[in-house]
């Protein structure tokens, strides 16, 4: 019993260190020390849910480029969306919610929605949808 508690936790390690092999599309936007990758775009904060908002509200200082907005107020979860109005960086948000004590940051990269002249989206299989083509569809996943 005991091997095989062993092998599941070194197997564990095992696939965290090589998880961040590779290009990660979302070491865009600033993140406080400390924090921990957890999956793609999203990160375990060192800092409680309120230290981690004074930290980006500090960073962004009076800057009219961010917008900070509550999302979620309920007892167990709280969630905030900073907003990126500056159309030259690299990501376009930034949730940071907090669920049982546990605070997250979550980064939304800015997606290229340009089309090309012949009414396709950026998405190279979609098909021709005349002179107003729909924008490729956008899933973020869920926030907890």
């Amino acid at each position: 019993m005991f091997r095989v508690g062993l092998y599941i936790i070194c197997i564990s390690m095992l696939s965290l260190t090589s998880y961040g092999k590779g290009e990660d599309d979302c070491n865009i936007a600033p993140l406080p020390d400390g924090a921990q990758k957890i999956e793609r775009c999203r990160y375990k904060s060192p800092k409680n849910y309120a230290e981690t908002i004074k930290f980006y509200k500090k960073l962004t200082g009076a800057s009219q480029n961010y917008e900070f907005k509550k999302i979620i107020v309920k007892d167990e979860l709280r969630a905030i969306h900073i907003k990126n109005n500056n159309p030259s960086s690299k990501w376009e948000g930034i949730n940071i919610y907090e669920h049982s004590r546990e605070t997250r940051i979550f980064i939304i990269p800015r997606l290229n929605t340009g089309r090309s002249s012949n009414g396709r989206t950026t998405d190279s299989g979609s098909v021709y949808l005349g002179s107003n083509p729909s924008l490729p569809a956008i899933y973020y996943g869920p926030i907890v």
